[in-house]
């Protein structure tokens, strides 16, 4: 199908029709740039979105915003309103903030954000010193560590087993020799026996402990050894970089390039992760944990044989020679089952130390595009009413009025609405998206789409003191209506304005305005004067152009007292919103 529809107006606030308004309130002293507003206007002919094919949609997309990105006038803010039209689910209103705003002024600011960034992201040279150092001192740390790590094993393995001294071993043979006299010595015998399985296992757990103390305190030394200051390189250079790149990123992404953002910022952190794990005891408490686990757990197994053994000797010497040979295998009792050091945990903080310093210094690939930028859309939407859209002609069908308010990702002034609403001007619920602002409902009987949609917004910026207050308006005024009440619903949309307390009023629309108003003693409209005056009105050897003939919009915002055809009733205006506006 074809864009057939009214034609296409940029920017029409009460009779003045231009590209982009730049206004700036008078009270403001300070260095703040120009505010530039861009707006368009177009009545669609009741035409739905969802009929459009890609190049019309891309076609109407482009008329609704030519000029608004013009070089170093780019509008800070894009405000379209449409007439008679479906846009269900707002595929239009999309389309438009992801094709067809601010390609060009994107694409040179991403092509300097990412050059930036590649420039910021590489390391200064006594960084990479500083990264090879850190490595270089990893590995010494984890020789030494695996050194003591390796002991401890050895101790370990080498503990097993509740040792027996040759002593021990003599007198149970000799024993088995005496057995008539060893009720005698029975006494002495136990003494010295346990006394000297005692000595071992002390012994023994004097071993384990200074095999477990020497791998713990090689690994609590880790923090205090000197990574810190290797680090300290990167780490000033990090705190230099990281702002100026932050800067470089606003908050304009999409989920995906809020994410690309956040995942390259992570990777230039990463000298403060690597440190802490390098230095931090934390990092090494469950390996710390294991070996002093092992050690108790050993040394716990070796006092339970040794008073097995006691208790199986006291009772081996209360039977004497029966007893005896059983005696004699008393030093041969059942391991008991125990935690042992594994090298699982160590293995492990070697390679995510090695890893972690290989990341070192290595930022996240970066490249930021249009699809990753972000355009704030803002909607306020009148819906034609039920006998409007389900009309069972299509082509009797008519549609909503709505408002599309977009802000410039790369301005440095903030928009942000304000809700605003009342008895005369009511919000509706946006379905999926949220509806800012109002509309005032302007329908007389069974008129379709007849409103104002009214948004007000807040623009900020740093050098200014206080914000400014925009008032967006979007309207469809009755076709068959006489000029007084379009003059009403005008006023009355106006008022919102001055309610609202706005800086600068930004009013387009199809005002369905005629050239049948005059001011002053002429009584004959000009629609009813002869092809050829019409002509020399507006027209030149060259073009033809409105200008200011006093056509029913003009006449609204400039004079006091003005007639319209057919009747020439006077008509007076004394709305001071109206004419205040213009």
């Amino acid at each position: 199908m074809s864009i057939t529809g009214f034609p296409l107006v940029h920017i029409f606030i009460l009779g003045v029709t231009t590209s982009v308004w730049a206004v700036r309130t008078t009270e403001n002293t300070s260095q703040a740039p120009a505010l530039r507003l861009f707006a368009s206007s177009f009545n669609a002919g009741n035409i739905l979105s969802k009929d459009l094919g890609g190049d019309e949609m891309s076609q109407l997309a482009s008329l609704l915003t030519v000029g608004h990105e013009t070089p170093n006038m780019e509008a800070d803010l894009v405000i379209v309103g449409l007439q008679e039209f479906h846009d269900d689910g707002y595929p239009m209103a999309d389309y438009i903030g992801d094709h067809h705003l601010w390609n060009d002024l994107s694409r040179q600011k991403l092509d300097n954000i990412n050059s930036e960034l590649e420039r910021l992201a590489t390391p200064p040279n006594d960084a990479l010193e500083a990264k090879r150092a850190v490595a270089d001192s990893l590995k010494v740390m984890q020789e030494e560590l695996r050194q003591a790590l390796a002991k401890f094993r050895e101790v370990m393995a080498a503990n097993q087993e509740l040792k027996t001294s040759s002593q021990v071993t003599e007198q149970l043979a000799s024993a088995k020799a005496w057995a008539q006299n060893v009720s005698r010595a029975a006494g002495s015998l136990r003494t010295d026996i346990s006394a000297q399985r005692q000595k071992t296992l002390e012994e023994q757990l004097v071993s384990l402990s200074e095999a477990s103390e020497a791998v713990l305190s090689k690994a609590s030394a880790l923090p205090s050894l000197d990574i810190a200051d290797k680090l300290r390189p990167i780490q000033h250079w990090t705190d230099k970089v990281l702002p100026m790149m932050t800067a470089l990123l606003p908050n304009v992404w999409t989920q995906e390039g809020q994410s690309l953002a956040a995942a390259f910022l992570k990777s230039i952190k990463k000298v403060t992760i690597v440190e802490k794990k390098l230095t931090s005891e934390v990092t090494l408490d469950k390996f710390k944990e294991k070996v002093t686990a092992s050690q108790e757990s050993l040394g716990l197994a070796l006092r339970r044989k040794h008073a097995n053994l006691s208790m199986k000797l006291e009772a081996d010497v209360n039977r004497v020679i029966q007893d005896l040979e059983a005696m004699g295998q008393d030093q041969e009792v059942s391991t008991s089952s125990h935690a042992h050091a594994d090298s699982s945990d160590f293995t492990n903080w070697v390679k995510g130390t090695e890893a972690a310093v290989e990341k070192l210094l290595s930022a996240s690939p970066i490249s930021l595009d249009r699809k990753k930028v972000k355009t704030q859309l803002f909607v306020q939407k009148f819906k034609a009413a039920f006998h409007c859209n389900k009309a069972w002609s299509k082509k009797n069908r008519h549609y909503d009025t709505m408002l599309f308010v977009y802000a410039n990702p790369w301005s440095k002034w903030t928009i942000s609405p304000i809700e605003w609403f009342n008895s005369e001007c009511a919000n509706s619920h946006g379905g999926s998206r949220a509806y800012w602002g109002c509309s005032i409902d302007n329908n007389q009987g069974l008129e379709c789409g007849k409103a104002v949609n009214v948004m007000l917004l807040q623009a900020s910026h740093p050098e200014l003191k206080d914000p400014l207050r925009i008032c967006a308006l979007n309207t469809h005024l009755s076709f068959e209506g006489e000029a007084g009440a379009r003059m009403e619903n005008m006023r009355a949309a106006m008022e919102q304005t001055e309610r609202a307390r706005c800086d600068s009023v930004v009013f387009v629309g199809d005002f369905n305005t005629r050239l049948h108003c005059q001011a002053g003693s002429e009584t004959t409209p000009l629609y009813e004067r002869s092809v050829n005056a019409i002509l020399n009105k507006f027209c030149n050897e060259e073009s033809c152009e409105l200008g200011n003939s006093k056509e029913e919009g003009w006449s609204m915002s400039n004079e006091s007292v003005w007639m319209c055809a057919p009747a020439f009733i006077a008509t007076t205006c004394n709305s001071s919103a109206l004419r205040k506006a213009k």
